[in-house]
């Protein structure tokens, strides 16, 4: 048993919610229920992040973990009419239609092979940001976690196939 502590930091810094309990570890999950108020919604436009942190220990701090995440509401939707007439469905993201508009990222380049480092991926994502694109489909096997912190930050919206097969 120890105690475990969640705290959720708005975008603007607020601390929106703390709670802490007598939890015991067994290997089974921890669920802790949350609710936020109108949270500030992340959208390709206005990527709001919040950063939320669970942390062991009764007077110190013995482990924590911190991850930064998007609240959004994403839909798909299927609509065909008829030939003539524009597809009623689409994608949206906080009820908002966004085009999909995107390229392919691989785990190597001309100069560092596949040993890709930040810099690297902080210029394929300026090229893919000059081509317009807004999203990124990372192709065979996920990117280094780092390609997926900037996309978030950056509004980019990112397919990762699943190296996980049957």
């Amino acid at each position: 048993t120890c105690m475990l502590t969640l705290d959720i930091t708005a975008p603007d810094g607020r601390k929106v919610f703390t709670k802490r309990q007598k939890t015991r570890l067994d290997g089974r999950p921890v669920v802790i229920p949350f609710s936020i108020a109108d949270p500030q919604l992340w959208s390709p436009s206005s990527p709001a992040l919040y950063r939320v942190t669970a942390s062991i220990g009764e007077e110190t701090v013995t482990d924590s973990v911190t991850v930064r995440t998007g609240f959004r509401n994403i839909q798909v939707t299927t609509g065909f009419r008829s030939i003539a007439a524009p597809p009623a469905g689409g994608f949206a993201i906080n009820g908002i239609r966004i085009p999909i508009h995107g390229v392919t990222l691989y785990h190597d380049n001309a100069i560092s092979g596949g040993a890709v480092l930040a810099q690297d991926y902080d210029a394929d994502l300026q090229q893919i940001r000059d081509l317009g694109a807004n999203a990124l489909r990372s192709a065979v096997m996920p990117h280094a976690q780092y390609l997926y912190d900037r996309c978030d930050e950056q509004g980019l919206l990112v397919w990762v196939d699943s190296p996980l097969h049957r």
